[in-house]
């Protein structure tokens, strides 16, 4: 996919509201049961939205940031087209007992 490990990470963890890590050979270690088939859906929602090209459905694309906007783009390397994708938003995340204040 040639992106940022760290970056498809973030997306995963927070689609599936879990917490994640990153093991030796860049395994991606989750915690929680989750299916094979749900897994393979998020995995194409993010090639769809940040990987795959939008005019021409090329994969051959990289994942920039601008520094003023503070957005990322992805730029395709075989149209040469530009498009901003969607900033990850995080949702509900529950606190254990060691995360609690108060």
């Amino acid at each position: 996919m040639n992106r940022d490990v760290m970056h498809v990470q973030h997306y995963i963890s927070t689609e599936f509201n879990t917490d994640c890590a990153i093991g030796g050979d860049n395994q991606l270690i989750m915690r929680g049961r989750f299916t094979v088939s749900d897994i393979e859906k998020t995995l194409k929602k993010y090639i769809i939205e940040y990987v795959q090209c939008n005019s021409c459905k090329s994969t051959n694309t990289t994942l920039n940031k601008d520094p003023s906007t503070r957005s990322y783009y992805k730029n395709c390397n075989a149209c040469e087209s530009r498009k901003t994708v969607q900033t990850i938003k995080s949702g509900y995340h529950a606190l254990g007992k060691g995360g609690r204040k108060g």
